[in-house]
């Protein structure tokens, strides 16, 4: 074989085998479950109630939601306001899951005009920012951070759970 030859079949074998790597590493990180619901519980148990609902159709999508109460869950959350003590309603705006670092994550930014703090409406506006990783199959866990007119908070951490009884 010629020293050419030799050097174009190493290029070739080191190619296949970032390839391969990547594949196993994809393989080896968890998704969520396809059509099922992440929530971290009710109103009041934390700073910050989440649910996340996941695509029936494609693990790696996040559904985009108002909250409601309601028998179907739907993506968005609830916070309270520390400077206010108000319970302020936002939306998910949905987002696609994308392999960093090992693992399964998002990152979202929201903004709501006028936003609805339990039922009633506040002039100002709530910027939202939501990042998150898959952990396991059954948890997802990250980081959400408010600003704007209306409320304002620090980093607050959240911790999902599958939650088997909750469907999308």
């Amino acid at each position: 074989m010629s020293a050419q030859r030799a050097r174009r079949a190493g290029i070739a074998g080191a190619g296949i085998a970032v390839v391969l790597a990547g594949t196993a590493l994809a393989a080896a990180s968890p998704l969520p479950k396809p059509g099922k619901v992440y929530t971290n519980g009710t109103v009041g148990r934390s700073k910050i109630t989440l649910t996340l609902v996941i695509s029936p159709s494609n693990a790696k999508r996040i559904e985009s939601g108002v909250p409601e109460f309601s028998e179907t869950a739907h993506s968005g959350g609830y916070l309270e306001c520390p400077s206010s003590s108000k319970i302020a309603e936002f939306p998910f705006p949905g987002a696609t899951l994308t392999l960093s670092g090992g693992k399964y994550g998002f990152s979202v930014t929201e903004t709501k005009t006028n936003p609805t703090f339990l039922g009633s409406p506040n002039n100002g506006t709530l910027k939202l920012r939501v990042n998150g990783s898959v952990t396991s199959a059954t948890r997802i866990a990250g980081t959400v951070t408010v600003s704007g007119d209306v409320c304002k908070t620090g980093t607050i951490h959240y911790s999902l759970a599958l939650d088997s009884e909750l469907h999308g």
